[in-house]
């Protein structure tokens, strides 16, 4: 792991695996807040030989997985929870929507800025775009890309 970390948090709770690169500035978290107590031993997996570009982040709540040989561009970000605006009294801040799991198949690239949200499954040996926001699963070997992210080929 490069350094200076953003965020490092919920570590008894992330597994990274052999030769794997996470870049500088990235945040890596696991729960709201340091200290929290977790439900699980693993929450956050990412494989070996991965490369987590500089400025990317990846925020589990309930489980983020990540396959082997996966690269990220820089500011990735992967969430596996969201805010939602169903009572407009209150700050969205305080209305989460449930925790959905997010897992991103082997051998898979995600080019800079890409957005990967709750409840995603991306396939093996996918290419998604630069600036991408992936709202939904995407097949084993296809290229994807736009805002939301669709199937090019």
């Amino acid at each position: 792991m490069c350094f200076p970390p953003t965020a490092l948090f919920g570590e008894s709770s992330i597994h990274i695996g052999r030769d794997t690169m996470i870049g500088p500035h990235c945040s890596v978290t696991v729960g709201m807040v340091p200290g929290q107590d977790l439900f699980a031993d693993r929450m956050l997996t990412i494989g070996d030989r991965c490369v987590i570009g500089r400025g990317s982040a990846i925020a589990a709540h309930l489980s983020i997985t990540i396959g082997d040989d996966v690269y990220f561009g820089p500011n990735v970000y992967v969430t596996d929870h969201n805010h939602t605006n169903a009572d407009p009294t209150l700050p969205v801040g305080r209305q989460a929507a449930p925790e959905q799991e997010v897992t991103i198949g082997a051998r898979s690239w995600l080019a800079v800025g890409v957005v990967v949200t709750p409840g995603v499954t991306i396939g093996e040996g996918v290419s998604v775009g630069a600036n991408s926001v992936v709202t939904r699963d995407l097949p084993d070997g296809c290229t994807a890309a736009g805002a939301p992210a669709r199937i090019l080929s």
